[in-house]
């Protein structure tokens, strides 16, 4: 539990922590140079309430793996602001979500992939919302949504 992205990692009781990757990189700034808007969406909702968009545009167009928590200077709120560490490593981002968590995991986090702006073929991984004391949670979505 003393790698460095626990420990970059804010925990707690009171929170859930994500690291939501895919192996093709998140947009979360547009490409006038293709057809369409190339914009991702990835947005977290805890047992059907806020839903907040975790790729604001300081992720830019080169992340695969986005660290998703609770920061320790805005606590309880999704501020969307950018999580220190993670954005000096390599195709990696941080922002900061607000995931309330229970003790024994008994609530849903919702992790839906909008991929290229396509709102026609989301995907949605749900887990469990699971202290970020005590569990790390990993997703992990395909290049493109399967039929």
């Amino acid at each position: 539990m003393d790698s460095p992205t626990r420990v970059n990692t804010n925990v707690g009781d009171a929170h859930s922590a994500i690291i939501a990757t895919r192996m093709r990189e998140w947009y979360a700034v547009d490409d006038p140079d293709l057809d369409g808007d190339q914009s991702d969406i990835l947005s977290f909702s805890t047992d059907g309430g806020e839903v907040v968009d975790a790729v604001p545009d300081f992720v830019g167009n080169s992340t695969i793996g986005i660290h998703v928590h609770d920061d320790a200077a805005s606590p309880a709120v999704s501020s969307l602001a950018a999580l220190p560490y993670f954005a000096e490593q390599p195709f990696q981002s941080g922002v900061d979500v607000y995931m309330p968590a229970t003790a024994d995991g008994t609530g849903t986090i919702a992790v839906t992939n909008i991929p290229r702006g396509d709102a026609g073929r989301p995907q949605t991984l749900n887990v469990p919302n699971w202290p970020s004391s005590s569990h790390a949670i990993s997703v992990v979505f395909t290049d493109y949504p399967v039929d």
